[in-house]
């Protein structure tokens, strides 16, 4: 039976198999597909993991020391000064306040902050920030505190009946996609309660329109959303919010390649090293590259004056991240 796409609610959906990347000991991400809306573009996983599973995953499997996605959260350091600022978060944020007035003390919420990028760049160009995070996973919560003082949650209904502050400016910058379509109304519902009425919501996720063949070719684990730039305005206006500003940026994506080629014989710019070295490298090489990489960056910060952390502030209409700013109506 056709099903009604979430996003347009046009029903006719094309399906393309689901490339599980990673986590090969959970069935997760087994045996799944991609349903993709051929009128907005949408994308989802289908069937999709429930939310309890998911939550699990985040919580005790993202970050474990097998995965590529590891950080040891305990031997976090911050960086000192501007060497600590990251450039994704400074173009999402000075983006951000185009749409609203930040002032000293008003809060900035990060859902899924990773290693805190956002909060040591805000620390840095935001006028005395109060930070919070919404975060699953064992032993970040620690590790912002720590580092930033900021408080963590487990979730924005949590943080609101603990009587947190609302948010001025909050942040899904590649977290998005990790929620389960089913999952996502509540969630921009949720937002809408925690960001304040004169406040900002960032949104950066992959841009992943599944009608160009390139987009197929790469590894999705562990995102469920797939989104065009059609899908996210959709998806944002239909939860009540006003999209301010929408647009591709980062890498320029390549035309579709010619002929068949497999998920290992083709990639878009700015996938991540790691799913390269798990295609191209012996696995036993994981480790040493990642030890390589963490010891960079805390020497080195996340500053970089080369052309991949510059990307991040230019835009244009085919590049391979989608970037938003969302007003209360």
């Amino acid at each position: 039976m056709a099903m009604a796409c979430p996003v347009c609610s046009e029903i006719g959906s094309t399906f393309f198999p689901y490339l599980d990347g990673g986590w090969p000991d959970l069935d997760l991400f087994s045996n799944l597909s991609i349903e993709v809306c051929q009128m907005c573009g949408f994308g989802q996983a289908s069937p999709a993991p429930d939310s309890g599973s998911l939550n699990e995953f985040y919580r005790s499997h993202y970050r474990e020391k097998s995965s590529v996605y590891y950080m040891d959260f305990d031997r976090r350091k911050k960086v000192p000064g501007n060497a600590g600022i990251d450039f994704r978060s400074l173009s999402q944020l000075s983006l951000a306040t185009m749409f609203c007035d930040f002032q000293a003390g008003d809060a900035l919420l990060d859902l899924g902050p990773g290693w805190g990028g956002a909060f040591q760049t805000a620390q840095q160009t935001l006028q005395d920030p109060a930070l919070s995070a919404i975060e699953l996973n064992s032993g970040a919560d620690l590790m912002y505190q720590r580092l930033f003082g900021a408080k963590s949650y487990g979730s924005i209904s949590e943080l609101l009946e603990s009587g947190g502050q609302q948010a001025k400016i909050a942040i899904l910058s590649h977290s998005l996609e990790h929620y389960a379509a089913r999952d996502v109304p509540a969630l921009l519902d949720d937002l809408h309660r925690v960001v304040s009425d004169d406040g900002a919501l960032v949104i950066e996720v992959p841009h992943d329109d599944f009608r160009s063949r390139s987009a197929t070719l790469a590894f999705q684990t562990p995102h469920l959303c797939f989104f065009s730039p059609e899908s996210l305005e959709m998806t944002l206006t239909r939860a009540g919010w006003r999209v301010e500003f929408l647009k591709s940026c980062s890498h320029p994506i390549l035309p579709d390649p010619p002929g068949e080629q497999s998920p290992k014989e083709f990639h878009r710019p700015g996938v991540a090293w790691r799913t390269k070295v798990r295609n191209g490298l012996p696995e036993s090489l994981v480790p040493f590259l990642r030890a390589v990489r963490s010891a960079k960056n805390e020497i080195l910060g996340t500053q970089s004056a080369d052309r991949v952390a510059q990307l991040n502030f230019v835009y244009g209409t085919s590049r391979d991240c989608l970037r938003a700013v969302a007003t209360h109506e």
